[in-house]
């Protein structure tokens, strides 16, 4: 009897792998989250908006929506310090009508001025961009475009109101733009100018006696009637009195109250955005970090060693040690592991943690803060991580079995680790497996073992913590001081993320008024003057628009394109407007690089014309005179989803980077294609109704362009940010050629000294020094990475490549700072321990060696003789001392510190012959390398 075969599983259709794949469901959250919003902004007064946040709620909705990660930490975190950024808007759009009232148009432009000088200095940062940028649209939308805009703040405003009884005059309507702002604020005020001034000769100035009115008190100048009417004009003078009403006035349809209204917008678009992260299933990034990255990280890095030691082993034979196949994998293996520590690095991710609420143990459990715990296993993570990158660079297949031994120690320690990795994703400590571990292995210079054991350790605690303990014998009560401590943890996050943007002011501030800081910009290759000059050129380029709009009457008379609407109207509101919008489409064309500013702009601009002719048609579509608006607003709606959901599927990444966020490579043409059309959209449908279709969608495009075209101006005019320039890695690398002699002198410093507690605060400081060098250059390289990739998007362009040489060596760069940084670990080691110091320093041929490689790295000379991996030689053997196994680690320590010294000085050396062949410019053409030929560097 035969048994049929299996048959394999079916797949699913492809329908279903279609509509389950992870780009789908982010396009699907964010298409709802802007429905929710398009439909509040539509419906208007009957849900508390007012006309002005009914045009601020379309624009920053969507834009906000689109910036943030669709993983939960993402709400959690942006609800403070988006309300702090809101605040501050308002704040600083204060200062500035203030600077209109008492400076002029004078003190408003230099306040302006200094205003973006100071928010580009965080806008320059990544981090911080996407918030500053929020900030800074949030001031200009205000302070440029609606009322109260500087100009009404200065100036005024007139009224028209109707004298007595009689029948409306159209002749009347023609003194204030239909369904504009102008006639918006006279229609609020009329009444009260009815009330308090009827009767009054032309020429009269009276004072408003209404004390409920925001006009009490004011000098009123009645203008005149209009002729043959019974109406008549008013003129409301400006000044403080409508600053202060921003803050004081209330009533969800009086245009003053700025303040009042801004809470009811707060309401609104939190809610917008709650709906991307709350519709189930949930996703979080606690789950992604704990059960995907950590245990990726973990097995990659057990993989690296077993790999390694086989590969190594004499036992194996020298067959096995030259496999090309294992070579590769371990090439492979350590671009993913150096992947892992940027993503582990400082514990950020786990942070982020803190965002996310843990809803299966509400109410069920005591307060237990989880994201400290998944922190220490990131940290763990990240020492483990980067001893497999160091025993696989250091320890050769010709090495001594002193070195080789160090391998199995390493070995012993992988099934702890995969244990770690299988018990962080089934939430069950049970699969802990700690055998081996108790072992010695004091011989070990990595300390291996004792960083799997933490990993061990921080691995039980949060997987305990995700249960609702803090330990196997949790006993603590609500009220008891370990509990006031986990809260006070899970509360700290809160805190730093509330505090963060005005504290990155004052930093500026500080920094900017330190004497050091303008003494660094000496230094020809500086990462703080390519972003002081980038700065300087992004304040000067608003500036020269703001100026225009203030001081040339030419551009403030004829800055519009009029087709339907009558010019003598509606030219000046025009003109008003493109003005305005001139300047954020400057400010949103504008990014830290050269080729990234030209080609932002190009996207900005497909984006800006699309989006406005797609604006046009639903306008034109969706017309209705059966509506009060004249258009019918459920249609709008709806055109406005779909195409937003178009829109945002083409821009969306595939598989989990969808859930970090848009495209980097072109997602900027999707997202002001939708905000250009809901603002030809919503302008059309609050203000100037169907017959300016035509004119407000023309016009729009043409402002915007105008905008991106100074931007790109002002990007190529020298100096410029080039995120193809290769002196920004080389800048990382004289850093770590720098740090590298700053370990060796002061370990070379440390021989005389016999002082015990001298000697451990100089090793303290070492590591102290590590850290703070570690930072700077992932920070270093974390700009060098960002102006490169801001320089590398849209890669269909046919201009402004960047080198795939610089590719290869940012990664290769981001290997190496983390790999020195051990150095001065190392050194640290060596400065601690007695017999340490005696092997490295008073061994003459030791302590030339170190001598001769300080020298190097201050000198930047070529070191002659063979790569460290094909040198067969081994101190261990040449030294004299004791057998001990204190000495064997002294000699094997000594012996790994040296040949890292060489390995880095010979690595430095190499990133500068490779960033010398470097090509960048206006007319290099490449493309960047591809993942396997950067792994196969690795």
């Amino acid at each position: 009897m035969t048994t049929a075969p299996p048959q394999a599983a079916k797949s699913p259709p492809a329908w279903k792998t279609f509509l389950t794949s992870e780009h789908v469901e982010v396009t699907l959250r964010i298409t709802f989250a802007m429905l929710i919003c398009y439909s509040v902004s539509f419906v208007g007064a009957p849900v508390g908006l007012n006309a002005n946040i009914q045009l601020l709620l379309p624009i920053i909705g969507p834009f906000v929506i689109l910036l943030m990660p669709t993983l939960m930490f993402a709400y959690g975190g942006i609800i403070l310090p988006m309300a702090v950024l809101f605040m501050m808007a308002y704040f600083f759009t204060t200062l500035l009508l203030m600077a209109a009232v008492s400076g002029g148009d004078a003190g408003f432009c230099g306040l302006m001025a200094v205003f973006l000088l100071w928010m580009s200095f965080l806008r320059w940062e990544k981090a911080t961009g996407p918030g500053t940028s929020i900030l800074i649209i949030s001031v200009l939308f205000v302070s440029i475009l609606v009322f109260p805009n500087y100009k009404v703040v200065q100036n005024g405003f007139d009224v028209v109101v109707k004298l007595g009884e009689g029948p409306d005059d159209p002749v009347a309507s023609t003194l204030l733009p239909r369904n504009t702002i102008p006639e918006y604020l006279s229609n609020y005020f009329s009444q009260t100018i009815v009330d308090n001034l009827s009767g009054a000769d032309a020429g009269e100035f009276l004072e408003i006696q209404s004390s409920t009115s925001d006009l009490s008190g004011l000098v009123v100048e009645h203008l005149g009637t209009i002729e043959d009417t019974n109406y008549a004009t008013f003129h409301v003078p400006g000044g403080m009195w409508m600053v202060q009403a921003i803050w004081t006035a209330t009533g969800v349809n009086n245009p003053l109250a700025l303040f009042y209204n801004l809470f009811i917008f707060w309401g609104w678009l939190f809610f917008s955005l709650a709906i991307v992260y709350f519709i189930p299933p949930f996703r979080t990034l606690r789950f992604a970090l704990s059960k995907g990255m950590i245990p990726s990280a973990l097995n990659d890095a057990s993989t690296l060693i077993e790999l390694h030691s086989n590969q190594i082993s004499k036992e194996k034979g020298d067959e096995n040690g030259g496999d090309e196949d294992t070579t590769k994998k371990k090439g492979q293996l350590k671009g993913s592991l150096v992947r892992h520590t940027n993503v582990l690095f400082g514990g950020n991710l786990a942070k982020l943690t803190a965002f996310e609420p843990r809803l299966s143990t509400v109410g069920s459990s005591l307060p237990v803060c989880t994201w400290f715990r998944l922190k220490g296993v990131s940290d763990a993570a990240l020492k483990c991580v980067l001893v497999a990158i160091g025993i696989e660079e250091l320890v050769h297949e010709n090495d001594g079995p002193e070195l080789i031994e160090l391998t199995k120690i390493h070995v012993e320690a992988t099934k702890s680790l995969k244990s770690c990795a299988l018990a962080l994703q089934t939430g069950k400590t049970s699969f802990i497996n700690e055998e081996g571990l108790e072992k010695d292995s004091s011989s070990d210079p990595f300390r291996m073992k004792v960083h799997t054991k933490a990993v061990v350790d921080s691995t039980k605690s949060y997987v305990m913590a995700m249960d609702g303990k803090t330990s196997e014998n949790d006993s603590h009560s609500f009220f008891s001081k370990k509990t006031w401590m986990e809260v006070k943890l899970s509360m700290l996050p809160f805190y730093v993320v509330f505090t963060a943007y005005p504290l990155g002011m004052l930093n500026v501030v500080r920094m900017l008024c330190r004497k050091g800081y303008w003494s660094s910009l000496k230094v020809t290759q500086n990462g703080e003057l390519n972003k002081l000059m980038w700065c300087i050129k992004y304040t000067a380029g608003f500036v020269i628009l703001l100026v225009m709009s203030l001081y040339w009457d030419h551009y403030n008379e004829n800055f519009h394109v009029s087709t339907t609407l009558p010019k003598e109207s509606y030219g000046a509101v025009l003109s008003s407007l493109n003005s305005g919008w001139a300047m954020i489409a400057y400010c949103f064309a504008t990014t830290q690089s050269t080729e990234g500013s030209v080609k932002k702009g190009i996207l900005r601009g497909l984006g800006t014309v699309f989006g406005g002719f797609f604006g046009w048609l639903a306008l034109l579509a969706c017309e209705d005179s059966r509506f009060e608006a004249g258009f019918n607003p459920y249609g709008l709606v709806a055109w406005m989803t779909i195409t937003t959901a178009g829109a945002t599927f083409s821009a969306t990444n595939r598989g989990f980077f969808a859930r970090l966020g848009l495209s980097g490579d072109y997602s900027f043409g999707p997202i002001y294609f939708i905000i250009t059309e809901i603002i030809v959209v919503m302008y059309c449908y609050l203000f100037f109704g169907p017959e300016g279709r035509n004119d407000v969608a023309i016009n729009r495009i043409v402002a915007n362009l105008v905008g991106i075209a100074v931007g790109i101006l002002m990007a190529i005019v020298p100096p410029g940010v080039w995120g193809g320039d290769p002196s920004h890695c080389r800048e990382i690398a004289d850093k770590i050629e720098g740090n590298s002699s700053e370990y060796l002198d002061i370990l070379l410093k440390s021989q005389g000294i016999t002082d015990a507690s001298e000697l451990e605060k100089i090793s303290k400081e070492l590591l102290k020094k590590k850290d703070l060098d570690l930072a700077a250059g992932i920070r270093l390289h974390g700009l060098a990475k960002d102006v490169y990739d801001d320089a590398s998007r849209f890669l269909a362009a046919p201009f402004l490549k960047t080198d795939g040489g610089l590719t290869l060596e940012l990664a290769l760069i981001s290997r190496d700072v983390y790999v020195s940084s051990y150095l001065g670990v190392l050194a640290a080691r060596i400065v601690s321990n007695p017999n340490f110091r005696r092997v490295a320093l008073e061994d003459e041929t030791v302590r030339s060696s170190i001598v001769s490689y300080k020298q190097m790295f201050q000198n930047r000379q070529s070191h002659e003789s063979s790569p460290a991996k094909n040198t067969p030689q081994s101190l261990v053997s040449d030294l004299e001392g004791g057998d001990g196994d204190e000495m064997t680690e002294a000699k094997l320590l000594v012996e790994l510190f040296l040949r890292l010294s060489k390995m880095i000085q010979q690595r430095v050396q190499s990133h500068h012959r490779a960033l010398d062949q470097i090509k960048w410019g206006y007319t290099f053409s490449s493309k960047p390398k591809e993942n396997d030929e950067v792994e196969a560097a690795m």
